[in-house]
Formats: structure tokens, sequence, C-alpha cells
């Protein structure tokens, strides 16, 4: 279907429907097959970045106008909205005692990607009380009684190290009391800012087992891959 879209999609450049169709979005399918093979399935991906631009650069700007001649009155209100945005910054860098920035190895890591990343949970869960039978049904976690029983078995004893054989032994006399546990089915990571001494969100994951939406209709599940550092993958996160 995309290659005869292509194939036939100079008829709006004949009929003068547009002068081109250089279309960042057009552009961006011809990427899709090799991005899912190289990097895999296009969660948290998509066009709604130059979207919300839409929203903050033209929308916006065009209602603080009076409607008549706009784009000047546009351009000056954005022009003024970048100064203040760069002026809060500077006050918050200077609340902060005027920190250096933090100065990083790039000679091991590439350009563009910032690898120390932090977990921001929320204040509170999304549902405070689900089942556990309905966390193992609907949220897949086939072995969270045990899972769960083998961290309580090494929280007990944080100064202890435990053989995999001694954490087992103490897992099987752990007995969960609670029949719900509370559930957070969102997560999101967040950068450092050194010049401001606050963070970014950067990327967040999302859980979600199937549901219905207002009209009944069936809303698929959604659980992003996760892939966890334990400490010793170093700071690519591969050992």
């Amino acid at each position: 279907a995309l290659n005869e879209f292509h194939a036939n999609k100079d008829i709006f450049i004949h009929l003068g429907v547009r002068p081109n169709m250089n279309l960042p979005k057009l552009h961006s399918c011809s990427h899709y097959l090799m991005y899912i093979k190289l990097y895999g399935t296009t969660d948290n991906y998509n066009t709604e970045y130059t979207e919300r631009l839409h929203i903050e650069m033209a929308k916006d700007a065009w209602r603080a106008t009076n409607s008549k001649d706009e784009f000047p009155q546009m351009t000056l209100w954005l022009e003024r909205k970048e100064k203040i945005f760069r002026h809060e910054k500077f006050i918050s860098w200077q609340r902060n005692g005027c920190p250096l920035p933090q100065t990083l190895n790039t000679t091991t890591l590439p350009l563009g990607i910032v690898y120390e990343r932090h977990v921001m949970m929320p204040k509170h869960p999304t549902i405070k009380a689900v089942p556990i039978d309905a966390i193992v049904r609907d949220y897949g976690a086939t072995y969270l009684r045990d899972a769960l029983a083998r961290y309580i078995a090494q929280y007990r004893q944080p100064n202890v190290t435990l053989s995999r054989a001694q954490i087992e032994h103490h897992a099987l006399h752990i007995t969960i009391p609670s029949r719900t546990l509370p559930v957070y089915q969102t997560i999101k990571f967040t950068v450092p800012d050194y010049i401001t001494g606050g963070t970014h969100i950067i990327d967040s994951a999302h859980i979600r087992p199937a549901r219905k939406d207002s009209h009944g209709n069936i809303v698929p599940p959604r659980f992003d891959t996760v892939l966890v550092n334990d400490g010793t993958g170093g700071s690519l996160g591969v050992a």
C-alpha cells in the first residue's frame, strides 16, 4: 500500500493541491521498517512532538494576537516567551549556586545519548488495590508470588549475603498476608539538567491491561519493554 501511494502521490502536485510532497510524516514512513529492525517496536516513538509544537508555537501564538496582521504579533509573542523561559532558567541556575556544567567523557559515549537516567515514581498508585490473582492473570506477572517471597527473604536480612539456595529456602516459609497490591501503571525516567540543577523527563514506560472504553470497545493492552541495569552493566548498561 505504501509503494502504491508513493507511485501515485504526484497527482496532488498535478492538481495544484500542493507544490511538493516533502512532508516529515511521509518521509518517516520510508524509515519505519529499518527502525523497527534496528531498535524494535516503535513504543514512545511518534509524531506527536511536532503536533505539540504546533499548539505552542502556532495556535497559542495566534490566540495572543488581535487577529489582524497576526504574523508580526505572533513572532514578537514567541520571541518574548523564549526570553522569559531563558531568564527563568538563569534565575534557577543562580539560586542553585551557579553550578558548573558537569564534564562527561564523550570519547566512549555516542553523541546525543544520555545514559544517566533516574526513575521517578508517581506519588500515588494508579490503582490502590488490585487482587494478586488479577495481577497474575491480567498483567502477565506469572511468578509474582514467588518473586515477592524472594524479595522479602532478602529484605529481612539486609546485612547478610544469601546464596540462591538460602533465598529459596527462606522464601518457602514466607506467607503473603495481603490479597491485593497497589499498581503503578506509569514510570517516568529523568535526566539531570546541569545548568539549573533540576531534571527533565526524557522517557516513560507504561503498563496497562486490556480494558473497555466508555463505548464498550476493547482497548488493547500496552506493556512497554524496559531493560534494567542491575549495576553490573557499567555506564552503557551492557556487561
